[in-house]
């Protein structure tokens, strides 16, 4: 993960973000979702789909690079 958001990052497509230290921010969601599913779900369900789809826009969006 590290090395394509490096080369995002080369490319000009990226900018340069806290990913490039921490590329398992990404999967962060997975590991939360599965915490929750596990512990939480009988009290209050997590609509993982949706969740994920939010995380997606969120990385994408905060680490697209400025296009001048």
């Amino acid at each position: 993960m590290r090395s394509v958001i490096e080369k995002g990052v080369r490319n000009g497509e990226f900018r340069h973000s806290a990913l490039e230290e921490f590329p398992h921010l990404l999967i962060s969601p997975v590991i939360f979702s599965v915490v929750w599913t596990q512990l939480f779900e009988q009290h209050a369900e997590l609509d993982t789909d949706r969740f994920m789809e939010g995380h997606i826009d969120l990385v994408l969006n905060s680490i697209k690079a400025d296009k001048q």
